[in-house]
């Protein structure tokens, strides 16, 4: 599953993975959220990663917010194991909130 945000000025976007293998022993689901430009050849920068999945098959379980063209508000529900969390890229600002009990963790480490 894949989800895109592009900042309103259209210079960079932000893009979520939710990617469930299967097979014997390659359940693992995953999110990863990912910055890029819109323009060049670069790759992406990684800023949030967690191993758990999304709660039914076809759902992403992260949401993406541009509150201003320096600021990403990342959010997710449930109790996660954040396995990365970046807390600024490329100049842009992020914060991660879990909307199951209302608790920012701008620029904390994961608990």
């Amino acid at each position: 599953m894949v989800c895109r945000e592009p900042i309103p000025d259209g210079k960079m976007i932000a893009t979520a993975y939710t990617i469930q293998t299967s097979g014997i022993g390659t359940g693992d689901p995953g999110t990863s959220v990912y910055l890029n430009w819109t323009t060049g050849s670069q790759s992406p920068t990684i800023i949030l990663s967690f191993a758990e999945g999304p709660g039914e098959p076809g759902s992403m379980n992260v949401g993406m917010n541009w509150l201003s063209p320096k600021h990403l508000e990342l959010t997710y529900k449930g109790r996660r194991t954040l396995d990365f969390q970046a807390v600024k890229c490329h100049g842009v600002d992020i914060s991660v909130r879990d909307l199951s009990d209302g608790t920012s963790l701008e620029g904390s480490r994961t608990r």
